[in-house]
């Protein structure tokens, strides 16, 4: 029995030293102790590659959420054009000329003298008394007095066609206006703003206010000294015309038979007004020359 007891012990004792041999020795250790480092050696293709495609899905979807929102533009300040309002003079005009319902409004001449006028959009030009242009000193100046005649509902009659520097109504002013001297229209006025003043306004009459309201149409970049090419045109065939007209007219007088002289005074003033017409030509020249007008407008 006791024997017995002792083998069972003994075989027990040996299992147990064998077991802790195993346990214990590190050439049997490899065999079933693994690091992080041999996991990663021993890993299948299959698992490598799951795992590349894992690394490169969540990049793909850091870049995508990078991407959902797109860049912000920085637009540059743009300020906003402030349209202009179009400059506008309001001119008070008395509206009585005895019976008759008139604009008769104050002008100014060459910045000096002022003097009523009627305003007449049937008329083409402007169109002063002897006496206005008397208290202008435009007969003492001699820059340019052509005789013609001058047409209206009554007929045609001897005037006076020159160019008057300036003309202001109110804020709005115009240069070099071509004008008509001729007798004088009426005792409350002492002449006639035509339509080659009023064409660079938009004009509208108050009759309740009594004001004329001039409102400047801006100037086109094809409208050299705020004309338009009709304008250049018009006055360029009136002042080349009338010249030619008093060159042919002298030509006539000088060629005829003067045997006592009778002829002296009227080749005098034939040779007189060809001078003057030349001198309104020169002037409307300097005029066009001063704002590029294009030579096909001037006929001269």
């Amino acid at each position: 029995m006791f024997l017995q007891s002792t083998k069972c012990n003994t075989i027990e004792n040996l299992l147990i030293a064998i077991i802790s041999f195993f346990l214990i020795s590190p050439a049997f250790a490899e065999d079933y102790i693994y690091t992080n480092k041999d996991l990663e050696k021993y890993k299948t293709s299959s698992d490598k590659i799951e795992a590349t495609e894992k690394v490169k899905n969540k990049s793909k979807s850091k870049s995508k959420k990078k991407s959902d929102k797109p860049p912000k533009k920085v637009e540059p300040a743009v300020k906003k054009k402030e349209e202009k309002k179009p400059v506008q003079y309001e001119v008070p005009y008395v509206s009585q000329e005895g019976s008759s319902k008139r604009i008769i409004i104050s002008v100014t001449f060459n910045d000096s003298v002022k003097a009523l006028m009627l305003l007449d959009t049937g008329a083409p030009g402007m169109y002063i008394s002897h006496g206005l242009a008397e208290k202008l000193g435009i007969f003492d100046k001699g820059e340019g007095l052509l005789q013609i005649e001058a047409g209206g509902i009554g007929g045609k009659v001897p005037a006076v066609l020159t160019v008057v520097d300036t003309v202001q109504v109110g804020g709005a002013k115009e240069i070099f206006v071509p004008t008509t001297i001729g007798n004088s229209l009426s005792g409350m006025f002492e002449g006639l703003i035509g339509m080659n003043f009023m064409s660079g306004y938009s004009i509208r009459i108050d009759t309740d206010k009594h004001v004329v309201v001039f409102e400047e149409i801006p100037a086109a970049p094809d409208m050299p000294g705020g004309r338009d090419e009709e304008w250049w045109r018009t006055n360029y065939r009136q002042f080349s015309s009338a010249k030619k007209e008093w060159e042919e007219f002298k030509t006539h007088v000088f060629n005829m038979k003067d045997e006592n002289n009778k002829l002296k005074k009227v080749k005098e003033f034939a040779d007189k007004q060809v001078k003057e017409a030349d001198k309104l030509t020169r002037k409307l020249d300097s005029f066009a020359i001063d704002h590029a007008v294009p030579m096909s407008w001037r006929e001269y």
